[in-house]
């Protein structure tokens, strides 16, 4: 059965309805078909069940009721209470029960400890690491600095330099007034990618050590 078998059934078994609940009826569950498409249409109706018994349901709520022949009605009541010791049996098994949220959570706690205890014992180690790791990107950090100040102070001093011996000796004075200018020049370009660098690297230095700390304690913890 198709979606057109299964809307012409519809409609056929809302026979007795007014015009207006048929269409808006059938337009309803053409909306369906076409939200679900091609790939999906006999998985949807086989979720939507026989076209009668949604006919028959309309008709229930709309106030007109179906006549239903003594065998099926009997053997739709035989039906539900099956169907409803089903789904109560499946509620029970989904619903935790309060021994395992428990055990659930002292498990989960004596995880957390472990983990404390284990970070705790093997501090020594990781510290060790995390103390080389940040005295490296530390020195890094003091020696591109130390250069800059460095670059700026030779440019400061050639300027001056060259201020000093450009009467006595104009072509030494120009040499180091040049010299002067570009190591000046050097600083003031280096100074902002210097301050964006010192910036971001603290920032990632700090956030790394709270990621860190946040997946071995927290995630652990609630993965557990």
């Amino acid at each position: 059965m198709d979606k057109y078998d299964f809307i012409k059934q519809l409609e056929k078994g809302l026979s007795g309805l007014s015009d207006t609940e048929i269409s808006q009826a059938l337009q309803y569950y053409k909306e369906l078909f076409e939200e679900a498409g091609s790939e999906r249409e006999q998985e949807l109706i086989a979720n939507l069940g026989s076209p009668e018994s949604i006919a028959e349901n309309i008709k229930r709520e709309s106030g007109t009721v179906a006549v239903v022949e003594p065998e099926k009605a009997e053997a739709s009541e035989a039906d539900e209470p099956a169907g409803e010791n089903i789904r109560a049996e499946a509620d029970t098994e989904k619903a935790p029960s309060e021994p395992q949220c428990r055990t659930e959570k002292m498990r989960s706690m004596s995880t957390i400890v472990m983990l404390i205890i284990i970070a705790f014992l093997t501090s020594p180690l990781w510290l060790g690491i995390m103390v080389v790791v940040y005295a490296v990107l530390f020195a890094v950090l003091v020696t591109v600095i130390a250069l800059v100040v460095a670059f700026g102070a030779v440019g400061i001093a050639g300027i001056c330099a060259g201020a000093v011996s450009l009467f006595p000796a104009p072509p030494v004075g120009l040499v180091l007034l040049g010299l002067g200018l570009v190591f000046s020049a050097i600083t003031v370009m280096c100074t902002p990618f210097l301050c964006k660098g010192i910036f971001y690297i603290c920032r990632g230095v700090l956030n790394g050590t709270v990621s860190l700390f946040h997946s071995i304690f927290y995630e652990r913890g609630t993965a557990a």
